[in-house]
This record gives C-alpha cells, structure tokens and sequence, in this order.
C-alpha cells in the first residue's frame, strides 16, 4: 500500500480529523503542529488551546501560592509567653538569677507550643524538690548523670488554641495545670536546659 503523502492540498482534510483532545496533546508535549496553518478552524481551534494552557498554568501558580501563604501561616504561630505571670517563691537551693534564667529557658521553649499560651510560671521550692527526687529515681536522671543541685523544676499553667495538630497530644481550648518542666545544667555557671516536661512521673 502506496505511503499518504500529507501536501499543502491535502493537509487542511488530514488537520480536521484531529480532534481537540488529540491537537491537545501534540502541543502539551511538544509535537509539531504547524498543519493547522493550512486551516482557518483548526488555526482558531489551536489558538483556544494555546490560551487555555496559559490559563491552567496560572491557575496552578495561584493555588501553589495560597498553599504557601497557608504553610507560612500554620508555621509561624509559636507559644504564646509575654503575657505569662511569673512567680518566684522563696529558695533556699537557688538565687532569684538563677531561677530567672530557669524561667527565661522554659520561656524559650514553650515558643515551640504552637497555637498554645503560657498564663503562669512559677517555682515553688518544695515541689520542685518533690519532682527532682522522683526526676533522680525514675525519670531520666536516673540514667544522664544529673546532680541534684543542677536541677529545677518549674510548674506552669498553660491553654491551648483552635485546631490544635494531632501530633501534640494536646486537645483544642484545654487549659492544662500543674505542668512541670524540669531542667538541668552541667554546673553552677552553666545554662539551665530543658531536659524533660509534662505531669510528672
């Protein structure tokens, strides 16, 4: 069987037996279409799916856009703390610099607790002792070689927000009391770090 030869004359006939979807993807992947040069309909046809491509394509960029702005919003809501009250009992085990910079440590790292608020913060000498013990015995200063004067414990009082994530453990608009945080350094001129938190052991 002789071979079609597509010539001027013939390829405007060849051209209308592409249908959209079929002009559609010669032009999305590249093909040449140049025969629907020879024919007005298709010329327009060919035009419409070339504005449409430009079209999909800014659509896409939009979406992606909002998708972003949503991600930016969702990761920059840290734990809320300037409005937090913070009390300070007395101490016979730590100066009041000391506990303050314990407080300015549990400070820094509830900006972790995204979409959550520290209300109150405070030390309260003989619970604090009662924690560290359990903390030394069954928690893990039994295994990390922490000293008992290179402890504190600090509680708290803290609320959560809308829509809290799942992975957080946390429920939505709970006010969660009694939280402790407990901290370490590796000695008197070191900084406090947060070793371990939650309600205790």
């Amino acid at each position: 069987m002789p071979a079609t030869v597509f010539s001027a004359r013939n390829k405007p006939f060849i051209c209308r037996l592409l249908n959209k979807r079929t002009l559609y993807f010669l032009y999305a992947n590249g093909i040449g279409v140049s025969w629907y040069e020879y024919d007005p309909v298709l010329n327009q046809r060919v035009k419409m799916i070339k504005e449409g491509l430009v079209s999909m394509k800014k659509r896409t960029l939009a979406v992606l856009f909002v998708c972003m702005i949503l991600l930016l919003v969702g990761c920059s809501n840290p734990g809320k703390t300037s409005q937090a009250e913070v009390l300070i009992g007395a101490s016979e085990k730590f100066s009041n610099k000391e506990i303050e910079q314990a407080v300015n440590a549990v400070k820094t790292r509830f900006k972790k607790f995204k979409k959550c608020e520290l209300i109150k913060l405070w030390y309260d000498e003989e619970r604090s002792d009662d924690h560290i013990r359990e903390y030394l015995q069954n928690g893990r200063g039994a295994s990390n070689g922490a000293k008992e004067e290179n402890v504190i414990v600090l509680l708290s009082d803290f609320k959560t927000g809308d829509h809290m994530n799942a992975n957080t453990g946390f429920d939505d608009n709970v006010t969660y009391s009694d939280w402790i945080w407990i901290l370490i350094r590796d000695d008197q001129d070191s900084a406090w770090v947060v070793d371990d938190y939650g309600y205790g052991y």
